[in-house]
């Protein structure tokens, strides 16, 4: 899930210098009073306002959608998968994720691309998804427009390097402990009992105490409080 804050919109250095030819055609024409540089220099401002729109529309037509990135180990350069669609062709669209380097899209319209834009290497340690920023200076380029889509539920896992050769850890247990006991001790459940380590169980229920004493990896399951019943025996030939 993304949502987009408004299209920003701004002259580039290229649409700088028109602006300041036109005003300064314009007003040598009022200097001189001559109709074909009031012509000219209407012109040129006409273009300059119709290419602010134009460029504006191409990239209003543009919606992401933010797909979750891979985990990845620290220092390693990830990856960001976006599905990009646009109601018109845009052949020009900037994409970059954060303060990557930018990927150059042309799209087509009404498809829907999956493009990957690139993650800066990151320490390890769970980060927020970051900002995925369109830009565009089509069709002319004298504007630039951006939009900025903030990533509200995506999450990128980076895990320490290993020393040698290892897959980066998933959240599929293996196929024996499909039907191990993994559910988390909640603050209401009893202790049950103790049995040995099973790869697959939960790292938080395994006995690290018991463990140092006797170096045998077990770990601890709990019985909902729920369904413990009391009961009351009483014995009337006492009576």
């Amino acid at each position: 899930m993304a949502s987009t804050a408004k299209i920003r919109l701004r002259p580039n250095k290229i649409g700088f210098g028109f602006i300041a030819l036109s005003i300064a055609m314009l007003l040598a024409a009022i200097n001189y009073g001559n109709n074909l540089v009031f012509f000219i220099s209407f012109l040129l401002l006409a273009l300059m306002g119709n290419s602010a729109w134009q460029t504006r529309r191409h990239l209003k037509s543009c919606q992401i959608q933010l797909l979750n990135p891979p985990a990845r180990f620290d220092g390693e350069i990830g990856m960001l998968p976006v599905q990009i669609e646009s109601s018109i062709n845009n052949p020009s669209i900037l994409a970059r994720a954060g303060e990557a380097e930018p990927l150059t899209l042309n799209l087509s319209a009404g498809r829907t691309e999956l493009v990957e834009l690139a993650l800066r290497p990151m320490p390890r340690g769970r980060y927020a998804t970051p900002d995925v920023i369109l830009s565009t200076r089509y069709p002319i380029g004298l504007w630039t427009a951006e939009t900025r889509w903030v990533s509200l539920a995506h999450w990128q896992w980076i895990y320490p390097k290993p020393a040698g050769e290892a897959p980066l850890p998933t959240n599929v247990l293996p196929a024996h402990a499909e039907n191990a006991d993994v559910s988390l001790q909640s603050g209401d459940d009893q202790f049950d009992h103790l049995r040995a380590y099973v790869s697959g169980d939960a790292l938080s229920r395994i006995a690290f105490k018991h463990y140092a004493r006797s170096g045998q990896m077990v770990t601890q399951h709990w019985q909902s409080s729920e369904a413990i019943h009391d009961e009351i025996i009483l014995d009337y030939s006492q009576l």
